[in-house]
C-alpha cells in the first residue's frame, strides 16, 4: 500500500510531468476541487498552479511509479496517467470509474485510484468509535450489504466490524483521505447537465481569480485567496436539508 515518506510544508513548490510548464504550489483553501490527475473530489491541501488553475491531490503529486497493495500482493501495480484501452475500467476498491491517473496490474488488470490506494486495512471511523473497522474484498457469500454512513446497498470492498454488523461503503471512507471528512463535505452526486456547466463555471472564475492574485504577488495573493473561498465553501446537503456524510 503506498504512502507518503515526506510531510510537505504549505508554500512548497514542485514540478509535475503532467503538467510541466509551470511548478505547483502546495496551499491550503477549504472548498471543493477536482483533482487535475485523478479527476476525483479533494479539499484542503493541494498542489495548485496559480497560473492555470490546474489543482492536484498531494497523494496523486507524490505517487510512486509502481506500489503495491495488501489484497493484490502477488503482483506489482504500476502508475499510469490515463486508462488505457476503449473500455472503460473501474477501480477495485471504491467500483468508481478510473478517468484519470491509476495503478494498474498488467497481468490481472486489477485497477485502483491513487486515493484507494491510501485506505489502511484498519480504521477508526468517528460514527462507529468503540470499535476499528476492518476492510473486506468481499463480504461472506457475495452478499449485498447497507453502508451504515450513506444508507445506500453495496456489493463491493467495504470496511466492515463484526461485533456490531457495521458496514461502511470503500467509497464513503475516502473522506477520511482525499480531505473532504476533515472540511465536514462529502462528495456530490453525479452531476447533471446543469451542474456540469456549473461546475465548469466556477472552474473558470478560479482560474480569473489565481491569475489575479497571481499578478499582486504571492504573499497578498494567497491571504485574499484563503478569505475568498473560506467564503465560498458551503455545506453540501443530500437534498432532504441534512449535511452530507461526514
Amino acid at each position: 500500500m503506498a504512502t507518503l515518506q515526506m510531510v510537505p510544508k504549505v508554500g512548497e513548490e514542485t514540478q509535475h510531468p503532467s503538467h510541466p510548464q509551470h511548478p505547483l504550489k502546495l496551499v491550503f483553501a477549504p472548498y471543493l476541487y477536482t483533482c487535475s490527475g485523478c479527476k476525483e473530489y479533494g479539499t484542503g491541501l493541494r498542489y495548485r498552479c496559480s497560473k492555470c488553475g490546474f489543482h492536484m491531490h498531494e497523494f496523486c503529486t507524490k505517487a510512486p511509479t509502481t506500489t503495491s497493495h495488501p489484497y493484490h500482493a502477488q503482483h506489482e501495480l504500476y502508475f499510469q496517467n490515463k486508462p488505457v484501452g476503449l473500455k472503460k475500467s473501474k477501480c477495485e476498491v471504491c467500483a468508481r470509474a478510473t478517468n484519470g491517473f491509476v495503478y494498474r496490474c498488467p497481468t490481472c488488470s486489477f485497477c485502483i485510484h491513487p486515493c484507494c490506494s491510501q485506505l489502511p486495512s484498519e480504521l477508526t471511523f468517528k460514527e462507529h468509535p468503540q470499535h476499528p473497522l476492518k476492510l473486506l474484498s468481499v463480504v461472506a457469500d457475495n452478499s449485498p450489504y447497507t453502508c451504515n454512513a450513506c444508507n445506500k446497498q453495496g456489493t463491493t470492498w467495504v470496511y466492515y466490524c463484526a461485533s456490531c454488523n457495521f458496514y461502511l461503503h470503500a467509497f464513503c471512507a475516502k473522506g477520511l483521505i482525499n480531505g473532504l471528512q476533515k472540511q465536514g463535505i462529502s462528495a456530490p452526486p453525479k452531476l447533471s447537465k446543469i451542474g456540469r456547466a456549473a461546475r465548469y463555471a466556477s472552474q473558470i472564475v478560479q482560474i480569473f481569480v489565481d491569475g489575479l492574485l497571481e499578478g499582486i504577488g504571492e504573499t497578498v495573493g494567497d491571504l485574499i485567496l484563503d478569505t475568498i473561498t473560506r467564503a465560498m465553501v458551503l455545506p453540501i446537503t443530500d437534498g432532504d436539508g441534512k449535511h452530507g456524510l461526514f
